[in-house]
């Protein structure tokens, strides 16, 4: 991903030091990560992008497909339990195996943005979706406080954008991210949030 920011701010008809990353979902991590690790990098846009771990995000996860299904209570509780276990026990067998999603689980699970938050000194814009059924916004709200002790820097500014998916289509239900997605209309609120975001940077 740097290099691809290293070649853009190489071509001469663009000003190197405007160029910014934009990442959504786990390409949300992504772009932390690299803002973090990367200097020369001016700004990052996370669109739904969790700022929890992608253990804790996996459990988000099967919360609202359970909910989905009419699960609730104990139901619920135990399903949430046995999702867990059976992502602990795919860590376990990736980490003698290395193959396939056991692989993954084991080398990425364990991911945590928290570092990577805590390093970046660049502006950085969260965009998060109110019916979300794969990240919460709510939870990731809380995470970036948590993170930063209820103080986060001026740098960081979130945004949430009224009735949209995971993907920015516009529901009057989080269940209804399930669906097929062509049959929603296409939120235009995440493109005004951000202009006026880089508006405010000068851009």
């Amino acid at each position: 991903l740097y290099a691809a920011v290293q070649s853009i701010q190489a071509h001469p008809r663009i000003d190197a030091a405007k160029v910014g990353l934009v990442g959504h979902s786990q390409g949300g991590w992504v772009v932390i990560q690299a803002a973090a690790d990367h200097e020369g990098i001016a700004f990052f846009n996370s669109l739904a992008g969790p700022t929890t771990t992608m253990q804790e995000n996996s459990v988000d996860n099967a919360y609202h497909y359970g909910v989905c299904q009419g699960m609730q209570g104990e139901e619920l509780e135990d399903y949430l339990e046995k999702r867990s276990n059976l992502v602990d026990q795919s860590i376990k067998i990736g980490n003698l195996t290395n193959f396939g999603y056991y692989g993954f689980d084991a080398r990425n699970m364990g991911y945590d943005p928290r570092e990577a938050l805590q390093t970046i000194q660049i502006p950085g814009l969260f965009v998060y979706a109110e019916n979300d059924a794969m990240v919460t916004p709510s939870l990731n709200i809380d995470r970036l406080n948590d993170i930063f002790s209820n103080q986060v820097p001026d740098n960081l500014s979130v945004a949430v954008i009224d009735g949209a998916t995971h993907i920015f289509r516009l529901v009057d239900d989080p269940c209804r991210s399930f669906e097929a997605p062509e049959q929603f209309k296409l939120s235009k609120e995440p493109i005004d949030v951000i202009q006026s975001w880089l508006a405010e940077l000068g851009y």
